[in-house]
């Protein structure tokens, strides 16, 4: 499948991509390097637009504004170029450690993943709620690497990768409460094809799971089958999003790790391509508001 590099800021991690409607831009952050990035389809313009603070990940508001999710448990509030106030200003459990990836659910809460700067075999991250007041509840402990999050159409079952284990855990998710249990195993990936890392979900309720050291997109449908893979030109895929005007284009950033390996002519640019399902909006984040 064709693909196009529509920016390349040199990302150490690229990660996080989120589409914005309102915007018309695509937001994706250098999780290592506190960097914070758009992309506008409609004039194919890109632009650096915060450094500082290192970024996990990030939602959109429902007031346009955007959520993002720092080291130390921080979270603040990013509005035209600067962050304008501070949600949580730290997690005490999480003053050594940093967030890695985050989803907001249909509520208006957001699921947010923390782990270790390193020895992410100690397995001392969590999965924290985040709720609407701004207080957060830790969901589950002994994570490793908390990447991709989604939840199924039928609002019935939220879908979380841990890296470390190479898993798509599914839990039954109570909407009304934000409460998920019942853990089980829906997609285990053999390690030889690489890491599951960052994953979206479409309008059919296909997973879109970027494959970190893999060299892939792959697509997997409601019922775990694998559908496609889709090679790339970059070792470290880490994540995915749908945006565009119609939610077409499927966004794909990489990144420039390990050092000293062969890390693709792509590697850590932004890609876009066009896979033929089309994506859902993204859910919006209501911390505050």
């Amino acid at each position: 499948m064709n693909h196009q590099v529509v920016a390349d800021f040199n990302c150490i991690v690229g990660e996080g991509p989120v589409w914005h409607p309102d915007h018309g831009k695509l937001y994706w952050t250098d999780i290592l390097a506190g960097r914070l990035f758009w992309y506008e389809p409609g004039s194919g313009e890109s632009q650096l637009c915060y450094e500082g603070r290192l970024v996990g990940g990030l939602t959109p508001q429902a007031d346009n504004s955007l959520l993002l999710f720092m080291d130390k448990g921080t979270v603040a509030v990013w509005e035209d170029g600067q962050i304008v106030r501070t949600i949580i200003d730290t997690i005490p459990a999480e003053i050594e450690q940093r967030f890695n990836d985050v989803t907001a659910d249909p509520e208006g809460r957001v699921f947010a993943g923390t782990m270790p700067f390193d020895k992410v075999d100690q397995r001392s991250g969590r999965l924290y709620r985040l709720d609407r007041d701004g207080s957060y509840t830790v969901v589950l402990e002994e994570v490793g690497i908390p990447n991709g999050m989604a939840f199924t159409s039928d609002r019935r079952s939220f879908l979380f990768i841990d890296s470390l284990d190479n898993v798509v855990w599914k839990f039954d998710y109570d909407q009304k409460t934000g409460r998920i249990s019942n853990r089980r195993a829906f997609i285990e990936f053999d390690s030889d094809n690489g890491m599951a890392d960052g994953m979206t979900i479409d309008a059919e309720g296909n997973l879109w799971i970027a494959m970190a050291m893999g060299w892939r997109v792959v697509q997997y449908g409601p019922d775990a089958s694998l559908k496609r893979s889709i090679e790339l030109p970059a070792r470290f895929v880490s994540s995915v999003a749908f945006g565009g005007p119609d939610l077409s284009q499927l966004f794909v950033t990489t990144g420039r790790l390990p050092e000293g390996e062969e890390l693709g002519p792509a590697a850590g640019a932004l890609l876009a391509l066009t896979p033929g399902p089309i994506g859902v909006p993204e859910l919006r984040s209501r911390i505050g508001i």
